[in-house]
């Protein structure tokens, strides 16, 4: 996780789309949306299904995925996002951009 967010007020996550400047040659990369209620609390994530992570597939330069298990972002709470698998070695996989779409619940 490299940062976290803080959430000003209630939100529906709708979708989330990942995109690289170096596309993964041979390995896909994944990532996890996590809330947090504090800045230095555990979290909990919004899939319970590995299959529904964000992922970019190998020789592709952006994917997304709009099937959660949970879908809500509470006013004050933290959102953060984990890169699970990276690609292969190498620049492979650098320059991501995640782009996270709410809508106001």
């Amino acid at each position: 996780e490299q940062m976290r967010i803080r959430i000003p007020f209630n939100q529906e996550v709708i979708r989330v789309d990942l995109a690289v400047a170096s596309t993964p040659l041979t390995t896909g990369i994944t990532a996890n949306l996590i809330q947090y209620a504090f800045p230095n609390s555990g979290g909990s994530s919004f899939f319970t299904t590995s299959a529904n992570f964000p992922q970019i597939a190998a020789g592709k330069a952006a994917g997304s995925t709009s099937t959660f298990d949970t879908t809500t972002l509470f006013t004050g709470s933290y959102l953060g996002v984990d890169i699970l698998q990276v690609g292969a070695a190498g620049a492979q996989g650098s320059g991501m951009t995640v782009t996270i779409v709410t809508r106001t619940s």
